[in-house]
């Protein structure tokens, strides 16, 4: 049974309100495709003017199920619009353009995903893992893509075990322990012991650093390094604070420390960052974080006077909750 909203073909997108079997006229050839996909090799043209029997209702993609005489298969709704027979025979190769068109946008893609992940140090695995999982998604079988993001997970997962480590002890340790490990660093000497607190003078990459353990109900539950290195060139302390954050970075993973300005009168004058951080006008921060610990690296100032601290607190203490103002290397941090 016909119904008036199928007079001319151009209405197959409401074919939802066909019965199935209904018959409509083709204003234009078109073709039976013998599957719902434009890659299907066309079957059975049906000529100008010729009817088509409606078997089905439209499915999600617009396609609709139809026969002519002993052949049945899909049209398209994009059929009813007023096309030409040199349309119909370009469309497997419209296609095929747009196929190219999505290849070339899938491959700069990747370059781009490329040259983002190449500068990442190989310690942070969180941003790498993220990385080579979108590239991963884009060639599902590429090798170096699987194992790296084989590895990276491996790694976030034993970082949300064991937390970031620092100068080889762990959150929880006793007094005793922690003072049994910072010997294996001939440079340590002991300042101050108590059940709450140890306190060493020791040295970082080559620059003289007060070193505190704090200690909750007798377990480690943070660490501060607060650097003393002397310098005439207020400049100096910056650059002391950048060749820390790049051991922290290579160590830790993540990216280059951020600046905070409070004021802007040397914003745009490179030559007085110093003296913008002592005179508090300008803080420069870098942080890191997992399940068990969270890092801040920071510069600052007041009174014409800098301060240069690293602060290791554990997630788990009550410390964690204050925002507290080269290979060897690395095991110094």
């Amino acid at each position: 049974m016909k119904k008036t909203c199928l007079m001319i073909l151009g209405v197959l997108l409401l074919i939802t309100c066909v019965s199935a079997h209904a018959v409509v006229m083709s204003r234009y050839e078109i073709s039976v495709y013998s599957e719902p996909t434009l890659e299907s090799v066309k079957r059975c043209k049906v000529e100008t003017n010729q009817e088509i029997e409606l078997i089905g209702k439209a499915n999600n993609a617009g396609w609709i199920r139809a026969r002519k005489d002993n052949c049945e298969g899909w049209i398209s709704y994009k059929w009813t619009k007023e096309i030409t027979q040199e349309t119909v025979e370009q469309l497997p190769k419209k296609h095929e353009q747009t196929k190219a068109i999505n290849e070339e946008k899938r491959h700069a893609r990747i370059k781009e995903l490329e040259a983002a992940v190449k500068p990442i140090p190989a310690s942070d695995c969180q941003r790498n893992f993220e990385i080579y999982e979108q590239l991963l998604k884009l060639d599902s079988e590429n090798k170096k893509y699987i194992a790296k993001v084989k590895n990276y997970k491996a790694c976030l997962d034993e970082r949300n075990k064991t937390g970031f480590a620092f100068r080889k002890v762990k959150w929880g340790m006793s007094v005793n322990n922690v003072v049994k490990s910072e010997k294996r660093f001939s440079s340590s000497k002991l300042l101050q012991k108590s059940d709450k607190l140890l306190q060493y003078a020791t040295t970082i990459s080559g620059l003289k650093v007060l070193l505190m353990y704090g200690f909750e109900n007798g377990k480690l539950n943070s660490s501060i390094c607060e650097f003393l290195e002397k310098h005439s060139n207020k400049n100096l302390y910056v650059e002391d604070f950048y060749d820390i954050d790049k051991i922290l970075i290579k160590k830790y993973g993540g990216t280059t420390a951020s600046k905070k300005w409070s004021r802007t009168l040397y914003k745009d004058d490179p030559e007085y960052i110093g003296m913008a951080i002592s005179a508090g006008h300008v803080e420069i921060i870098n942080r890191w974080a997992d399940k068990k610990s969270r890092i801040i690296h920071i510069i600052q100032g007041d009174n014409y006077k800098i301060s240069h601290q690293i602060a290791y607190f554990s997630q788990a203490g009550s410390w964690s909750q204050n925002r507290s103002k080269r290979n060897s290397d690395l095991d110094e941090l």
